[in-house]
């Protein structure tokens, strides 16, 4: 997708194309509670998914790899060593998704310790926030051509930390379901952006640089629900959830910093071009 699309456009499509990964988010925990529900065990629900997973590796085989545009462009870059911009976009990215997949991990136990919620409600607390990714998404796939990668960016900063401190501040679990949602609103397009963003700016060496972006999100993904968990059995889920917007606010410092650094990885891009 980011080689079919450019600037604003490519922003765009980016977002509504990762509404699918946050239906999934929403329609696989329901899939797997209708198998259980049915007397299936457990456990066939993933061998389920593993012949899905199976059958779409099976046809990507059978079907090839398509490439789009010439190969031997990316090859004739030279070795890519990460500059300013792109460690700065690696640490944005770690900390957002640090911070999504540490939320979301310990989200129902935040609503049954901290809110002292029913167990119905603990567990829809992760759905709700999913429905407000998917509806930011989309929000962001027909707005973006408008706002740009930075107004994105920004606004999703600002909102996401006011959000996450109101959150905290809630004291009624039915208040703080729909603060869930609204997290999620404002964490929705804040991945795909910044992968465009990126792209962007690198040009035809996007594909050089997305390793590390994304990279650091995996690692992120893995970090942030250890130090949540970490947090809680030191000084209790309350003050562990303290992180989330803690983490915001790092991200935001990085996406600055990327704003001031752009101009150098553009100038680099530009060498590389005519090389």
């Amino acid at each position: 997708l980011g080689e079919l699309f450019e600037g604003p456009a490519r922003t765009s499509v980016l977002n509504l194309a990762h509404v699918a990964f946050a239906a999934g988010a929403i329609g696989t925990p329901l899939c797997v509670a209708a198998l259980i529900r049915s007397g299936m065990d457990w456990r066939m629900a993933f061998a389920a998914a593993a012949l899905i997973c199976a059958a779409a590796a099976v046809q990507s085989l059978r079907t090839g790899t398509h490439r789009l545009g010439p190969p031997a462009a990316v090859r004739a870059q030279p070795p890519f060593v990460p500059d300013g911009f792109c460690l700065a976009m690696s640490a944005a990215m770690g900390l957002y998704v640090a911070a999504e997949v540490g939320l979301c991990y310990w989200m129902p136990t935040y609503f049954l310790t901290v809110l002292r919620a029913s167990e119905p409600l603990a567990a829809a607390s992760n759905g709700v926030f999913w429905t407000g990714v998917i509806v930011g998404r989309m929000g962001a796939g027909i707005a973006g051509r408008r706002l740009g990668d930075k107004g994105i960016l920004k606004l999703s900063c600002a909102a996401g930390i006011a959000a996450l401190v109101v959150f905290l501040a809630l004291r009624s679990p039915q208040a703080a379901l729909a603060g869930a949602g609204v997290s999620g609103l404002t964490f929705a397009a804040v991945w795909p952006t910044i992968v465009s963003y990126a792209g962007d700016v690198y040009g035809p060496r996007r594909t050089l640089a997305y390793p590390w972006i994304i990279g650091a999100g995996a690692v992120g993904a893995a970090a942030g629900p250890g130090m949540i968990g970490l947090a809680a059995a030191a000084a209790g889920q309350k003050q562990a959830f303290l992180l989330a917007p803690g983490m915001y606010a790092g991200m935001a410092a990085a996406l600055a910093a990327a704003f001031s650094l752009q101009r150098s990885a553009g100038t680099a891009r530009e060498g590389a071009e005519y090389a």
